[in-house]
């Protein structure tokens, strides 16, 4: 994921999180509110996986990286190795990207979490507000 949409996903979230907040005027639309969460938690799904699957490749070139350059390593003993292989610039991008896209997958999780009890939330809103349906 690019910063630029890093940084949009993030002020799409916003956006929702300000729609998820309960107050006088949304209690009166809690019909509409409702339903208005599935289309980002189903877009946070897609996202979620497209990273996973990053995240699986970005694994196994870190893995390819670190056996390439213990295969070509010039050191007399494993450790020095090991460190050399995991200062390979390769080896340290892709940790640095799996890093990101854990982050990331972390801040998705924490906003389907919001998203799913603002569904919850309306939806008992509205059973209130019009009985059950």
């Amino acid at each position: 994921m690019t910063s630029d949409e890093l940084e949009a996903l993030k002020a799409n979230m916003a956006e929702y999180v300000e729609l998820a907040l309960i107050n006088k005027e949304a209690r009166k639309h809690a019909t509409e509110r409702m339903s208005i969460f599935l289309k980002p938690r189903s877009d946070l799904a897609d996202i979620t996986l497209n990273l996973e699957l990053e995240l699986a490749d970005l694994n196994s070139l870190k893995d390819a990286t670190f056996a390439k350059a213990m295969a070509n390593s010039t050191a007399t003993n494993a450790e020095k190795q090991k460190a050399e292989a995991k200062g390979h610039p390769n080896y340290l991008d892709a940790e640095r990207q799996i890093a990101q896209n854990e982050a990331i997958l972390n801040y998705i999780k924490a906003h389907q979490a919001i998203l799913n009890d603002a569904t919850i939330n309306y939806r008992k809103l509205a059973e209130e507000k019009n009985g059950a349906f």
